[in-house]
């Protein structure tokens, strides 16, 4: 089953709580994660790292290369 995690509209440190408690409530049964973000208006660098390492958790990596 594939869950929705919502990206907020303003994505910055502010709202970053907000993300990943969405994140943790998706990603604790497992299954396929879909990150909707065509709310967001706005994210800052810390923002948008933020949902790079959620997608890359999401994938069940551990980042790394080889």
């Amino acid at each position: 089953m594939t869950r929705l995690v919502d990206v907020p509209a303003q994505f910055d440190d502010r709202s970053f709580d907000q993300f990943a408690g969405a994140f943790a409530e998706a990603a604790k049964d497992g299954g396929r994660l879909l990150f909707d973000a065509h709310a967001a208006e706005w994210a800052s660098p810390y923002g948008l790292v933020g949902l790079l390492v959620a997608g890359q958790a999401g994938r069940g990596g551990g980042g790394g290369g080889g």
